[in-house]
């Protein structure tokens, strides 16, 4: 059973990312990257393991100035994931009385960060209502959770060991 995982050095100009490459080491016995130009870089790694998951290193900030840079260390570690159950309530209002109640199939839980479309994503809770949302990266993300039709309505999200739903 090998293991391939990618080394991805990204240039940094004003502040923006400007051009990326990548190598690919098996077995992690080291890496190298040739004819890279002075500058600023990140640089990071990723293995995608056969579960689907995702672990990623922190990325480092390196500065290429006329010579070789050796000894960079990069530890993959799993990404963070959101795990949850859709809990289901029947509604009381006389407009939603004699309404079908929504399968879970009908409904979608997404995640995103920073409103980008690449960041977007999605899943439908299993049979009993449970979901997870994996590989996600450190930072702020919107939550939402929907359902296909018109007579049901999110009432909570509760977070487990908040005091209050949100």
């Amino acid at each position: 059973d090998s293991r391939w995982i990618t080394i991805k050095l990204e240039r940094v100009v004003n502040s923006e990312p400007d051009l990326r490459m990548s190598t690919y080491i098996r077995d992690a016995q080291g890496f190298e990257f040739s004819g890279v130009a002075d500058g600023e870089y990140l640089i990071w790694a990723d293995y995608g393991s056969q579960s689907g998951e995702v672990l990623r290193s922190e990325s480092k900030r390196i500065t290429v100035n006329g010579a070789d840079i050796t000894g960079i260390e990069l530890t993959v570690k799993p990404l963070a994931s959101v795990a949850g159950v859709v809990a289901l309530e029947s509604s009381t209002i006389e407009e939603c009385k004699g309404k079908g109640r929504p399968l879970f199939e009908e409904t979608l839980v997404s995640i995103q960060r920073n409103r980008s479309a690449s960041s977007l994503l999605q899943t439908s809770p299993d049979g009993v209502g449970g979901f997870q949302l994996r590989n996600l990266e450190a930072g702020q993300y919107n939550f939402d959770l929907r359902f296909f039709p018109k007579h049901w309505y999110l009432r909570s999200l509760t977070m487990p060991g908040a005091k209050e739903s949100i």
